[in-house]
């Protein structure tokens, strides 16, 4: 056996699911098994895989992890907006909704020398932060023609 439970197996794997399926139920989307995988994943990585210096600053690991638990059904609606679905959100979509987001929205600096400003509470902060963001450049585009 594993030594740390897959998150299918584990307790938390469980309240990920329920949070999943409440999203579904109310909202009539689906969400692929790969995008539930990986909302698994990233939720217990903030646990199992926290970076080093989360252990060390406010909020700890878990609290973030159950807050971010608590809100997966909001969080997903979000993505279905922003992403413009309305059959099945996949593992793209949350990855997409996550590169523009991620920064804004996580409550820990990416550095010591930074404190994070932003109310990870605050989705009119996440808007408003994206609006000041530089466009950024398509890897697959090249500037020569």
């Amino acid at each position: 056996m594993h030594p740390n439970p897959l998150p299918s197996q584990s307790t938390s794997g469980i309240v990920i699911t329920i949070n999943i399926m409440k999203f579904v139920s109310k909202s009539g989307i689906k969400v692929s098994a790969q995008a539930q995988a990986i909302i698994h994943d990233l939720l217990n990585s903030i646990v199992v895989d926290a970076h080093p210096r989360w252990r060390e600053r406010s909020p700890k690991p878990q609290k973030v992890f159950d807050e971010f638990v608590e809100k997966i059904p909001s969080l997903l609606q979000e993505i279905a907006e922003s992403e413009k679905v309305d059959k099945i959100i996949t593992t793209w979509d949350i990855l997409h909704w996550l590169s523009s987001r991620l920064d804004v929205m996580w409550p820990y600096p990416k550095d010591d020398t930074s404190e994070s400003s932003i109310d990870p509470n605050s989705w009119s902060t996440i808007v408003s932060e994206e609006k000041k963001k530089p466009t950024q450049k398509n890897f697959f585009t090249s500037d020569e023609s």
